[in-house]
């Protein structure tokens, strides 16, 4: 794990925002952001799960529009029309992020600014997992893509551009922004 990944994830811990979930040591990294997954600490909560999105550390500075960006990002999707094939976000924390950066003659420089983390039901693999899973019938693997593309068409549909990358590798949860029946779960099914 990248040093300062491991930095925001301990950050994240640390400061008890999502106090009833304990963080998994998978993480999701896309271009601009990163997606941690956690679990609940209690079986009476819920979701059991969850994925907590935010910027990529390196993409965290003051006066960076990437800040803005994601934020514009996070209540445009707190916005989008509930649909069944469709992570919904439950809402947006912020946080206080330290970043340190070593300097030349061994000081260390401490900043700090307010990030934002959304925060979504978590789900189980990937749109690959489920392709690739033998123990599925090739009909139930292409409907698992056919409920993917109907959740895209309902977002596209609504004037949302839904994932400008997605591809079957894409965590559920991190910000393909679907959900299928795939892992027919408790917690992977919207109540």
């Amino acid at each position: 794990m990248d040093e300062i990944i491991k930095e925001l994830k301990m950050q994240i811990v640390t400061r008890g925002i999502f106090h009833d979930y304990k963080l998994t040591e998978d993480y999701a990294k896309g271009v601009n952001g990163v997606v941690f997954f956690a679990t609940a600490t209690s079986e009476h909560r819920s979701p059991a799960k969850l994925a907590l999105k935010t910027l990529l550390p390196e993409n965290i500075s003051v006066g960076s529009n990437c800040i803005k960006d994601i934020q514009k990002e996070f209540a445009t999707w707190l916005m989008i029309p509930s649909h069944g094939n469709i992570i919904a976000g439950r809402r947006f924390k912020k946080m206080f992020f330290v970043s340190k950066t070593n300097l030349e003659d061994g000081t260390i420089r401490k900043r700090g600014i307010e990030i934002p983390i959304m925060e979504m039901e978590g789900m189980d693999g990937s749109l690959r997992d489920w392709i690739n899973n033998e123990r599925f019938s090739m009909k139930d693997r292409l409907i698992a893509i056919v409920y993917a593309l109907n959740g895209l068409t309902h977002l596209y549909k609504n004037g949302i551009e839904g994932h400008g990358d997605l591809k079957p590798g894409t965590k559920k949860g991190s910000n393909a922004h679907y959900k299928d029946p795939a892992y027919s779960t408790e917690h992977s099914l919207r109540n």
